[in-house]
């Protein structure tokens, strides 16, 4: 039997009570069956009260101030959050960009001026808290892997930098990052060859340098 559209309107006030400040959420993390119309119609006065807004079409923030202001300030969206709710409606995967993660991991000084991450979906970009987040689109799976973890982060920094520029001070900095088990999937992973290569023969130096 249908739900009426009153007692659906309800069931989502519900879970949205029961969301955490801070959260983002797609019709996709609602349990009610429901279009994605109707979850804007029904979030529309939440909207108007700025207790929840809206990221991009379709992906929600619930609202979470900071009281360190006064009056209290609302803070913005986490990214992660946002990619994770992306990926949970549409089941893209994300990987952040080489630059990025090259400076994450010490490998370089440059800070980038905005979000640019890889994806399996289409290219476009939006705003976060007046920031440019840009979603490149790529076919290339071996750059997707391990998505937004520092392993994932590792592959991609390699890719970034290059043959030319990548050596055993390189491959030994990422490796110092990551932990003995993030380090072992990075070495199995589906690399490129020059990659396998460089890696394959840091470990052969090391190996040597410890037997001698």
């Amino acid at each position: 039997m249908p739900i009426d559209d009153n007692i659906k309107r309800l069931l989502v006030e519900a879970e949205l009570k029961n969301l955490s400040a801070g959260s983002v959420f797609s019709i996709q993390d609602i349990s009610v069956a429901l279009s994605k119309k109707q979850l804007l119609s029904f979030l529309s006065a939440y909207l108007d009260q700025g207790e929840v807004s809206q990221v991009i079409p379709n992906i929600y923030y619930k609202v979470k101030f900071s009281n360190l202001f006064n009056p209290p300030r609302a803070l913005p969206p986490d990214l992660s959050k946002v990619l994770a709710a992306i990926t949970r409606l549409t089941g893209e995967t994300f990987q952040y960009d080489g630059g990025y993660c090259a400076n994450r991991l010490g490998l370089s000084t440059q800070v980038p001026l905005y979000h640019v991450l890889h994806t399996n979906g289409r290219s476009r970009r939006f705003k976060l808290a007046g920031v440019d987040v840009v979603l490149n689109h790529t076919d290339d799976q071996r750059l997707l892997q391990y998505p937004l973890q520092k392993v994932g982060m590792a592959i991609s920094a390699l890719y970034y930098l290059g043959p030319n520029v990548v050596d055993d001070k390189i491959i030994k900095a990422i490796k110092d990052q990551l932990s003995p088990e993030e380090y072992a999937k990075l070495l199995s992973a589906d690399l490129p060859k020059w990659i396998k290569r460089l890696t394959s023969d840091y470990e052969n130096w090391t190996a040597t340098c410890i037997r001698l």
